[in-house]
Parts: structure tokens; sequence; C-alpha cells
């Protein structure tokens, strides 16, 4: 259960950070989570030659999977229009608004998390714990209490909808688009 403790160890340290100051942070690019949500979990997998590529690619993947991939980016999208229309995610989402010089730096903050944390989850966390696949969910339901509740909820729906895909294909690719694509929403949201 290395994979586990791993991952809960890492999201304590960046929830306790996120409140407090990354000592690592580097203008927008987050060097801590890059490093431990994406570098150290792959060299550990690398480490014994058991990185299994497929995770990555399109050969397990059939043509149903591109139209759930793009209705769950829709659906996301959907999701972030909300923002602006309810008052407690309106508050939570007020600090990062600054218009469109904010554009490149959400972007490379979002490029410096967003594969780590789909790696970390989907890949390092969830081949580790095999059938038990919903202590991902759990993780990152975990994670997400320090945001609003109607956020949380709605992640751990998309959460479990991802891990579940994510295992019966055996790769996280669609994962990482479909929560690329909301980012982007958000992103372009509130950056506009």
């Amino acid at each position: 259960m290395f994979h586990v403790a791993y991952a809960i160890g890492v999201l304590i340290a960046d929830t306790y950070w996120f409140r407090t100051g990354h000592p690592l942070r580097v203008e927008t690019f987050d060097l801590y989570t890059t490093t431990a949500w994406l570098i150290v979990p792959l060299l550990w997998e690398c480490r014994k030659l058991k990185f299994d590529l497929g995770w990555y690619g399109l050969a397990r993947l059939k043509r149903s999977d591109v139209l759930l991939t793009l209705g769950l980016s829709l659906v996301g999208a959907l999701a972030v229009w909300l923002v602006p229309h309810v008052e407690a995610l309106q508050q939570y989402y007020a600090n990062y608004s600054g218009g469109s010089s904010w554009r490149w730096p959400l972007l490379l903050w979002c490029f410096s998390w967003l594969p780590g944390w789909e790696f970390l989850h989907r890949y390092f966390v969830l081949r580790a714990v095999g059938r038990h696949w919903w202590i991902v969910v759990l993780l990152e339901t975990g994670y997400h209490l320090q945001k609003p509740f109607l956020e949380m909820a709605g992640m751990f729906v998309l959460s479990t909808a991802l891990t579940y895909w994510t295992v019966k294909r055996k790769n996280a690719l669609p994962a990482l688009l479909v929560h690329l694509a909301i980012e982007l929403g958000l992103i372009a949201l509130l950056t506009r």
C-alpha cells in the first residue's frame, strides 16, 4: 500500500501549502506538484520497467470512447458555466479571475499540475489498488473537501465515472482529456 500512503502524504502536504503558500512555486509553475505527483511516481514505476504505455495510447480505446470523452467534456463545460451563477463557486474563484493577463500564467499553472494529478491517481495509485478502484475516488474527493460542496460533489461523481472507465479500458487518456477540457473551460471563464 505504499502507493496509497504516498498519495495521501503528497495530497495532505499540497493542501497545507495551498493554504499557507507553496515553497516550491516558481511564478505560476508549481514545481512541487510536478515533482510529487508526476516525476517521483513515474520514476518509481520505471525503476522496475513496469510502466505500461498502453495506459496513455489509443490502441485500447474504442470508438465509443471518443464520444464519451466529448460528452463528458461537454458536461464539464456546462458545470464550469455554473461558477458565476452559484455564490459559493463565485466566491471561491473570485481570487483567480484577473482578465486576459492571467490567461498564460493560469495555463502554465494548469499544465504544471494536471498531468501529475491524473498520473498519480489514475495510473500510480489505481494500478496498485486494482479492484479496489474506489480508493482513488476517495482520495480525489478527500482532496476536494477544501472546495465548495457543489464542486466537491460534482468531482465525486466525475471521479467515479472516470476511474471506473479507466479500469475498464486500462487507459487513462480519456480521463486526462476530460479533466483538461474542464480546466481549460474554467481558465477561459476566469480570464475573459
